[in-house]
């Protein structure tokens, strides 16, 4: 399997585990645990944005659905946002743990599109993503994301 593809797939598990976790405490409000979650969130998107993306924009048959994960990214934080807002008037039957349920939906659909589309990026150009560019891509996505994840956890 290819390294970027192992480090995403593996980022998504964690991220997965963590949003599990604070369902399954049932938590009735954006709790520390959940904007922790948030930017760790945050900081892998924009580490994909600025490590992986790049690379594979130059398969011209995935471009536009690359264009449109970047897309889901920033939907996905909006989402952060409307969840962290305290003056949302929800829905008639809705409560905020049916909006996180909601959002989970889309965070496991964007995952499992996302993985699809680097999969078959991979597939359709292992010329161009040669295994030691894969690896350092890989290591620079990692470094990356622990800058970020670091940079959040300051402020």
């Amino acid at each position: 399997m290819d390294p970027i593809f192992q480090v995403l797939q593996a980022d998504h598990l964690r991220l997965r585990r963590q949003l599990n976790s604070l369902i399954d405490q049932a938590v009735e409000e954006f709790s520390p645990g959940f904007r922790e979650f948030a930017q760790a969130l945050k900081a892998q998107t924009r580490a994909e944005e600025r490590e992986i993306f790049p690379l594979l924009m130059g398969i011209p048959a995935v471009v536009g659905l690359l264009n449109e994960l970047a897309d889901q990214h920033h939907q996905l934080e909006q989402g952060l946002e409307l969840l962290d807002s305290r003056e949302v008037d929800w829905p008639e039957g809705l409560h905020w743990m049916d909006q996180v349920l909601l959002f989970k939906q889309k965070l496991d659909f964007h995952f499992a599109e996302e993985e699809c589309v680097v999969d078959l990026a991979l597939d359709l150009a292992p010329g161009l993503l040669h295994r030691d560019r894969c690896v350092l891509i890989a290591e620079s996505y990692r470094l990356h994301l622990q800058e970020l994840s670091s940079h959040h956890r300051a402020s």
